[in-house]
């Protein structure tokens, strides 16, 4: 079985339906696009027994998915030189629908080019591929094979390194200007309004799980631990999306620092790093958010007013598959760590912070996310990683409990090029 461009992102496109059973006539009236990740043909087969064959090509569904009216839609992956290369014909479903988080169904192109050649006026060539017979463009069709050997982890600087494989043709996407899991009773946001929120798809043996994170620096995001795995075998970020058919930049992770003392029983250090491939390009949907500086370190940050953000589930066992489309964030009020405690007895240390969640709740999805307070200049502080709900669940008013981050500002100067400021340095 086949596992051509697996675990690479592709993006489909179309006008079909939002969702299954939906009452709205398509073609609708705007084109949407989502970005899937491509899955390894043997893990398709266990979803769809003996129908899978090496003419077909899998996508994860959990971000999004082709729907009624979407059949016979392109399915893409990027090039190096920026281009776009289709790779795939949407075909098929599952019969429960293009809400279920099922895999998507695609014709796979590559056993068919020389058919195609012979059914058309495209010609290919040894390296690459003409639009027309009279004229050959060197726009690469090469098969990419994504081959995972075993995953090495090693120990430095209080941090567990895993190398994350990726796919070679994301190493080299650039980004583009495209046309111009969610927070519970949060507003939803513009592009510009939380320019620092990244989305993390996660790659694991079992399947594909989402994050929220944040972009500290040009080269790193910080994230959760909990998010991962030491047989993480990939991780891509998506930057500038607070709407997920409208991405800024799509970049894949190289490297995943983990707390050495993360425990995730206790949920104790849950912080996490990605290094990315390539340094990305800030603009109005794409910055850093500062860290607190060294005057903060004991600062509780107590009944001051915080903003979370992600796109996480609107409420507990909510039926979306999430990342849902749009980014929320909601306000939250900081409260003090005693207070905390008579919620989650013994489980509160100094490396925590709680918040009230009256207002809103992060929910599934957006763990990894940031907790961010204003500073006097209009700018934004994170001071804290969204680690763990009460199993009560998203909407029970329990506080939500956030890593904080001034303990842990010696550890992430060390494991980055970040540097932590001396002082309100505006």
């Amino acid at each position: 079985m086949s596992s051509l461009f697996t675990n690479q992102i592709g993006a489909m496109s179309g006008w079909g339906s939002q969702h299954v059973n939906s009452p709205e006539m398509f073609p609708l009236n705007e084109l949407r696009r989502v970005f899937l990740p491509l899955m390894d043909n043997e893990v398709c087969l266990e979803r769809f027994p003996g129908l899978i064959t090496d003419n077909h090509i899998c996508a994860a569904a959990d971000i999004g998915s082709p729907c009624q009216g979407d059949y016979g839609g392109p399915l893409t992956v990027p090039d190096p030189d920026g281009g776009t290369t289709q790779i795939g014909i949407f075909s098929f479903l599952s019969n429960y629908g293009c809400n279920s988080g099922w895999p998507a169904v695609f014709t796979r192109i590559t056993p068919y080019l020389q058919w195609i050649e012979r059914n058309s006026d495209v010609t290919y060539g040894d390296n690459g591929f003409a639009m027309d017979k009279n004229k050959r463009l060197v726009l690469s069709v090469a098969v990419i094979l994504a081959v995972f050997g075993s995953i090495k982890a090693e120990v430095t600087q209080n941090a567990r390194i895993v190398n994350l494989q990726i796919a070679p043709e994301l190493a080299d996407f650039e980004p583009r200007d495209f046309p111009s899991g969610r927070i519970t009773g949060g507003n939803l946001v513009g592009p510009e309004d939380v320019p620092y929120a990244v989305g993390i798809i996660n790659q694991v043996p079992a399947g594909t799980r989402w994050c929220g994170g944040s972009l500290i620096s040009a080269n790193y995001v910080l994230t959760a631990a909990s998010c991962f795995s030491l047989d993480s075998s990939s991780a891509t970020v998506l930057l500038g999306a607070s709407n997920m058919t409208d991405v800024t930049d799509l970049v894949p992770a190289t490297t995943l620092i983990i707390h050495i003392g993360h425990d995730p029983i206790e949920n104790l250090n849950d912080i996490a790093l990605l290094r990315l491939a390539r340094p990305v390009n800030f603009g109005p949907f794409v910055r850093p958010v500062r860290l607190p500086n060294w005057r903060q370190v004991f600062t509780p940050f107590t009944n001051q007013l915080g903003t979370i953000s992600g796109w996480g589930a609107l409420w507990q066992n909510a039926p979306e598959i999430f990342p849902l489309n749009d980014l929320r964030r909601v306000n939250v009020l900081v409260i003090s760590n005693p207070t905390c405690m008579l919620r989650f007895p013994g489980s509160i240390t100094e490396s925590h912070l709680c918040v009230s969640t009256d207002m809103g709740s992060p929910c599934q999805g957006d763990q990894g996310g940031p907790l961010t307070v204003s500073d006097p200049d209009g700018g934004t502080t994170q001071i804290g990683i969204f680690s763990f709900l009460s199993m009560l669940g998203c909407n029970s008013n329990w506080p939500a409990v956030f890593t904080r981050l001034t303990p842990y500002l010696q550890w992430i100067e060390t494991n980055t090029d970040v540097v932590i400021r001396d002082d309100f340095e505006y």
